[in-house]
């Protein structure tokens, strides 16, 4: 019977331990719009938002220009 090709295959792993609303949810974009308010502070964040006159500068050019290179780190 070599040579013969069979029908048969094996479910995966995944969709033997998970429920169709989980392979549903897969398949979905994974991009979100959440609401500002449900987000919750993140007291020991490594990155800070310094509101200062630079800061807004920056908001002004990229509300003329867009964005036109990254943002570097702060230090």
């Amino acid at each position: 019977m070599a040579g013969r090709k069979s029908d048969f295959t094996l479910p995966k792993f995944d969709d033997i331990f998970s429920t169709q609303e989980m392979r549903d949810e897969e398949k979905l974009s994974k991009i979100r719009d959440i609401p500002i308010d449900l987000i919750d502070d993140f007291p020991d964040h490594p990155y800070r938002v310094q509101d200062d006159e630079d800061m807004e500068r920056l908001v002004e050019s990229i509300k003329e220009r867009g964005v036109i290179t990254p943002v570097p780190p702060s230090r």
